[in-house]
């Protein structure tokens, strides 16, 4: 298999979606987040049974309010099938509407499915490493984000 991946198919993408903190509307809208700030985390369901398999959104968490951080897990089970990515892809769409310059985010040097999804996602490293001997050095990572990365209207 190549770097990139497995590819998503349109098959796969109807059959998931993502919406924030299972809204009480039953309307999923992944470019809504939580606050003034439109930040938040993501439910991931199977479109099928609507199975909770993960989550992803932005957070402040090491990085700042206008330089969010995107952040993202799933269950073991659903690895490996494209779900990190595209719901990832659509936070990073949805970041970009609201006129951020900048996401960050962090990963331990050993994730490296997760560093798979950032490198899909154009993020590079920042060149800032914090050393962690217990669980693993952290590794700081950052995209620009520009009008092209905001997602055309869904039809």
């Amino acid at each position: 298999m190549d770097r990139a991946g497995p590819q998503i198919t349109a098959r796969h993408r109807r059959r998931r979606q993502t919406h924030p903190q299972r809204p009480s509307s039953g309307h999923p809208d992944p470019t809504r987040g939580n606050g003034p700030h439109r930040f938040g985390l993501l439910a991931i369901d199977t479109r099928i049974n609507c199975e909770f398999i993960g989550y992803c959104g932005l957070i402040e968490g090491r990085a700042t309010i206008d330089g969010p951080e995107i952040a993202f897990e799933l269950f073991r089970r659903a690895r490996g099938q494209g779900y990190a990515t595209e719901a990832s892809e659509a936070v990073v769409a949805a970041a970009a509407e609201t006129g951020r310059a900048r996401l960050w985010s962090t990963v331990r040097a050993w994730n490296v499915p997760s560093l798979r999804v950032l490198d899909k996602l154009r993020f590079v490293r920042s060149g800032k490493v914090e050393a962690d001997v217990d669980r693993g050095n952290l590794l700081w990572l950052t995209r620009t984000l520009v009008a092209a990365d905001v997602a055309p209207p869904v039809r």
